[in-house]
């Protein structure tokens, strides 16, 4: 929505503004009423400065009124010439500051460019494009999939937004779309320079656009927006960290449903949040990811190190032609397989299920570890390793090993180095079981979901192929990666879900603090009341940590926000996250 470009002088029919000022608190979510001066033109989603207490600040315009009451103050004047949200849009946000137990305005900063925004002559305002909502899945879309997208809303004047997991994919996304679609295209993210994002904020607000951004774009009013489409929508990148940590995959589906625009969202493996919104899945392909061959561990005698005999082979064999191999291996936050050195018996939780390190007790749920189940014996081996390890591993295998980008014939990654990943000859997932049996209810999902985009990396062609090294050949994960049809798996995995409450049909909320006040596992708990199980505290490194587990959380969201303003006003460091991805 644009300015309102009344003239000076014009008869203002609500005098009177509520106001947000732009201070990270929960003591001004209902903001302040303020009077209009008479050659002002504000609306709703208006950027203005007023005074509060003893200093001028930004605020944001929530809604306009004419219930008159005396000692009012005066706005100062207006920020730039565009409201940042709509009404609607204000609703989501709102819808937001609940769900994320985060100050409103921490959300409405989340619509503004960092610069104040300008307008031109002959720029038009921000609207929706009046398209009734719908969410769909496209299961295995690319970037031809994408640039039809875009190219039919272009065709109508209407604007297309990609929210992209990293800075790579969507400065990659944006140089294919420049090439198809010449001009109109438009980058804005975290990378980039403040001016630069601004004027982005301001095109995609003017006039029809093919916005491409990462999280932060997915709060931005985009002029009449017909498709939002949240790229590889499960990944870990669409999710802030920060307060309010919140995923732009939900915050674009309530939008999409107050607004009136449509959501698109793509990937292989679509999460389980995704799908129990009722989400059409719709196959872009069909296969979503290539050749599949698995490497059954459970045979292999102890000391055989890090890869099978037949995987060096056929690492060997690739290298030799010149051809490139990808390596996955750990990344930080989950630990290599164990198994037994004796009967070669995975080395699991007795209670959970969750796999085990060099820990003591599972990261899961804390039980302490105990000698093999299956044979009595306490001597075991991991099955995969770092980075480093895994390339002087493979050093006996062939001489050109380093990592990706150093050119070599097998280069070893992570996960944060697929995105930069040119497409390989062969592709070896060396620790699979590392994956299924990390300590998450996703595990099983998000190692499906790693596996099928390592296998998408491998060019098609004849031979080419994905090996996946695992002690558990017949786990539902990997037969459904063998297929390359994740769907059954899926379902199979929501009902386990379910019947542990796990989301999405309950919800989850972890709640940090670093010198909060003696009584504030007493008050969390009190306010949980019942049907509301709350895990905790444990100490990690100088916090301690609550895990909280129920059917409906909104009514503890509701009570803690006034308990996270006093634990803050007292001194405390609190993070609240809703819907964690880790536990």
């Amino acid at each position: 929505m644009g300015p309102d470009r009344r003239t000076p002088g014009q008869e203002l029919t609500s005098p009177l503004a509520q106001v947000v000022p732009d201070v990270a608190s929960f003591a001004v979510d209902d903001g302040f009423t303020y009077r209009i001066p008479d050659d002002l033109a504000i609306s709703v989603g208006s950027l203005v400065r007023i005074p509060l207490g003893g200093r001028r600040v930004r605020g944001f315009v929530t809604a306009l009124h004419d219930r008159e009451r005396p000692r009012l103050r005066q706005i100062v004047g207006r920020s730039g010439d565009f409201n940042v949200f709509t009404p609607a849009g204000l609703e989501a946000l709102r819808w937001a500051a609940f769900h994320y137990v985060a100050p409103l305005s921490a959300l409405l900063a989340k619509t503004a460019p960092p610069n104040v925004p300008k307008s031109e002559v002959g720029q038009t305002s921000a609207s929706g494009a009046g398209t009734s909502s719908s969410i769909r899945f496209l299961l295995g879309a690319g970037p031809p999939e994408l640039i039809e997208v875009a190219a039919a809303d272009s065709e109508r004047g209407q604007s297309t937004v990609f929210v992209m997991p990293t800075v790579v994919e969507a400065v990659a996304l944006e140089t294919e779309l420049g090439r198809k679609l010449g001009r109109g295209v438009q980058l804005a993210t975290s990378s980039l320079g403040a001016k630069t994002v601004t004027d982005a904020w301001v095109a995609s607000t003017s006039a029809p656009t093919t916005l491409v951004t990462t999280r932060e774009g997915a709060f931005w009013p985009v002029h009449n927006l017909a498709n939002a489409v949240v790229v590889d929508e499960a990944r870990r990148g669409h999710k802030d960290k920060r307060m309010p940590t919140t995923h732009a995959r939900d915050i674009l589906a309530k939008r999409a449903q107050l607004e009136g625009f449509r959501l698109m969202m793509t990937g292989s493996v679509p999460s389980g949040e995704a799908l129990a919104t009722g989400t059409r899945i719709q196959p872009a392909s069909a296969r979503p990811w290539g050749l599949i061959e698995v490497a059954d561990r459970s045979a292999d005698p102890p000391g055989s190190g890090y890869f099978a005999m037949s995987v060096k082979r056929a690492i060997s064999a690739v290298g030799k032609e010149s051809e490139t191999v990808f390596v996955f291996t750990r990344r930080r936050g989950f630990a290599a397989a164990f198994r037994c050195v004796n009967c070669r018996e995975l080395r699991t939780c007795a209670v959970c299920g969750a796999g085990s390190d060099t820990a003591e007790a599972c990261r899961r749920c804390s039980t302490p570890f105990r000698p093999c189940a299956n044979c009595g014996q306490d001597r075991f081996e991991a099955l995969g390793s770092g980075i480093g390890r895994t390339m002087e591993e493979l050093k006996r295998v062939t001489d050109s090993v380093g990592v990706v980008g150093s050119g070599a014939h097998v280069v070893v990654g992570t996960e944060q180095d697929l995105p930069r990943l040119d497409p390989v000859r062969l592709a070896v997932v060396a620790d699979a079981d590392g994956l299924l049996l990390a300590p998450s209810y996703r595990a099983g999902e998000e190692a499906l979901r790693l596996m099928a985009r390592v296998a998408s990396a491998v060019e098609p062609g004849r031979g080419r192929r994905c090996i996946v090294q695992t002690n558990q050949p017949s786990h539902p994960a990997i037969e459904a990666l063998k297929r390359g049809d994740p769907m059954r798996f899926l379902e199979d995995h929501l009902r386990e879900r379910s019947d542990a409450g796990f989301p999405p049909a309950g919800q989850l909320m972890v709640v940090e603090s670093a010198e909060g006040p003696p009584a504030m596992d007493a008050e969390l708990k009190a306010a949980a009341g019942s049907g509301v199980q709350v895990l905790g505290p444990i100490d990690i490194n100088d916090r301690q940590r609550w895990l909280i587990q129920g059917p409906d959380l909104l009514k503890l969201k509701v009570a803690l926000r006034p308990l996270v303003h006093s634990w803050r006003d007292g001194g405390a460091r609190v993070r609240v996250d809703a819907d964690p991805t880790d536990i």
